[in-house]
């Protein structure tokens, strides 16, 4: 951005001052571009002129007394606003000139005695709005503008533009993002721009240990019904991570004010989590996540909020076998949504279930399979049990012969890859190869290196295992880990599961992700999209209690 004023006049601009002269009036003109203009006794100074591309926009007259200062001059694309004129004894200052695209506002312009001080200028798309002027003795401020980078009183937010959409609306007024319906999930993208604050701690109480570094993201429930949600941020380092959920209005300067909730990053799990927020229709929460230690992070924190499954909701989510519409038990769907109750089909979600009827085509409780008729020898006996050599749909339909190769894995197959290659982790016959790592050293940082797509099972015993691949710049990439059986969770017995975690490092051995719950049956999954090609690592640890071995590490590009 330019702003000198030499610069506009060597592109040819013209900075013209007007002197607007009363009937007694005496005033002074100047022809040179680069001067201003003063008003006379009582007068008002002329404005600035308006400035060229890239150029300055010209800085108002100073008044007379009693006059008003000239407005400053209007920038062009990327140029700097005119500053307001100065005004006389009593007179007002003139206000900052509007900035082009990209530019700066002009600031207000200073007032003389009892005077009051002009208005900053209005920034451009993405710019920055002028100071508002100075008071004279005994005057008045001028007002900041919205899209000036301040919160002003009046304002709930200013992102430093005055465009919508981008969670800060054009009148500074927060933009709540829209939660995901039952059983999804969003990214947290709008977000307040990062500021310091004295925090909060975990408990929603005072804690001034430190200045802390914060991102603000406004929610809204826009599905008309209330929701349960679990906000879960990922943090590069460990220990330094703060999330906290607020009602809205949320004012960092007031940080327990209205605070809910809160949960801190430990070791090197880097995932602070709130839970089992209700969030009503309409209503506006604000997720925070921020810094602990009084030092900023390395990289952004990433937040995900899951919308809870809603039993009732006539929506089948992923930890529901049914959903009718109801929280009643005893008519087909259990009363928790969990159980398609015996001698019951239940079909179509949010209808309600219907009594099994053998050879209907709807599998229900009860029925190994069935196909829509009472025809024995075509994978689905007269009794709807399944025939040998045979998979059926699980919602019923007709069944088909189990073949290696066909891309679908049927029991017993373990893996089906249409049988892409050899070596390619599946077999021949369609069961899973595994990748033997327990002969192996693991030589931390970058451990035993697994071929992307292949299987590694191995016992954990309390160690920390290290596992590395490479990955391809652009590539998104799936690591699931299993715990007893392939894509099975067996988690050990009594509250809480405690899943082994598992940690995922960049090439130069910096934190990524971390995980312990998103995937199969509560076992952890993450999804890397490689930001550059090289060599990743991914830590398995155990966590609490023994848990069941052996595990299984399957390291896979994304479909």
């Amino acid at each position: 951005m330019k702003q000198e004023a030499s610069t506009s006049f060597t592109r040819g601009t013209l900075i013209l001052a007007v002197a607007l002269l009363g009937a007694t009036a005496c005033g002074t003109s100047q022809n040179d571009p680069g001067l201003t203009n003063t008003g006379g006794s009582g007068g008002t100074a002329g404005s600035g002129g308006t400035a060229g591309s890239d150029g300055t926009g010209g800085s108002g007259g100073t008044a007379g007394s009693d006059g008003t200062g000239g407005n400053g001059g209007t920038a062009g694309s990327d140029g700097t606003g005119g500053n307001g004129g100065t005004a006389g004894s009593d007179g007002t200052g003139g206000n900052g000139g509007t900035a082009g695209s990209d530019g700066t506002g002009g600031n207000g312009g200073t007032a003389g005695d009892d005077g009051t001080g002009g208005i900053g200028g209005t920034a451009g798309d993405d710019g920055t709005g002028g100071s508002g002027g100075t008071a004279g003795t005994g005057g008045t401020g001028g007002g900041h503008s919205c899209g000036d980078g301040v919160v002003d009183p009046g304002e709930e937010c200013d992102d430093g533009n005055t465009r919508s959409g981008d969670g800060c609306s054009s009148t500074c007024t927060w933009e709540g993002q829209p939660i995901a319906n039952p059983g999804g999930s969003i990214a947290l993208t709008t977000a307040r721009s990062p500021d310091w604050w004295g925090r909060a701690g975990s408990d929603c109480l005072p804690d001034s240990d430190s200045t802390d570094l914060f991102l603000a993201f406004p929610i809204v429930n826009a599905t008309g019904f209330a929701q349960r949600i679990h906000a879960r941020a990922t943090f590069a380092d460990s220990n330094s991570g703060l999330l906290l959920a607020y009602r809205f209005p949320f004012d960092p300067w007031a940080p327990t004010s209205n605070c809910l909730e809160g949960d801190v990053g430990s070791g090197d799990t880097f995932h602070p989590d709130v839970q089992d927020l209700v969030i009503q229709p309409g209503q506006l929460l604000v997720i925070v996540a921020s810094t602990r230690n009084g030092q900023p992070w390395t990289a952004a924190p990433s937040v995900i909020v899951f919308t809870k499954d809603r039993c009732g909701d006539g929506i089948v989510g992923p930890t529901e076998a049914c959903d009718d519409g109801n929280h009643v038990g005893g008519d087909g769907c259990s009363a928790d949504c969990k159980t398609i109750e015996p001698g019951f089909t239940c079909a179509v979600p949010g209808r309600l279930c219907t009594a099994n009827v053998c050879g209907d085509g709807l599998r229900g409780a009860g029925e190994e399979c069935d196909d829509g008729n009472l025809v024995n020898g075509d994978g689905c006996s007269a009794t709807c049990r399944l025939e040998p050599g045979y998979a059926c749909p699980p919602r019923g339909g007709s069944c088909h012969l189990i073949t290696c190769g066909d891309g679908i894995i049927d029991p017993p197959e373990t893996c089906d890859d249409r049988g892409a290659s050899i070596g390619s982790g599946c077999s021949a016959t369609c069961q899973i190869e595994f990748f033997d790592t327990n002969n192996q050293e693991q030589s931390a940082p970058f451990g035993v290196t697994v071929p992307v797509g292949r299987w590694v099972t191995r016992s954990l015993n309390q160690q920390a295992l290290v596992y590395s691949f490479q990955a391809e710049a652009g590539h998104s990439y799936l690591i699931d880990l299993f715990m007893g059986a392939p894509y099975e969770c067996h988690q050990p017995p009594g509250p809480p599961p405690t899943p082994p975690y598992v940690n995922l490092y960049d090439p130069s051995i910096r934190p990524i992700d971390s995980d312990m719950r998103s995937g199969v049956g509560g076992c952890p999954r993450m999804v890397l999209t490689a930001p550059a090609s090289g060599r990743y690592s991914v830590w398995v640890f155990e966590h609490g209690p023994p848990v069941p071995d052996p595990f299984f590490l399957w390291i896979h590009e994304a479909p």
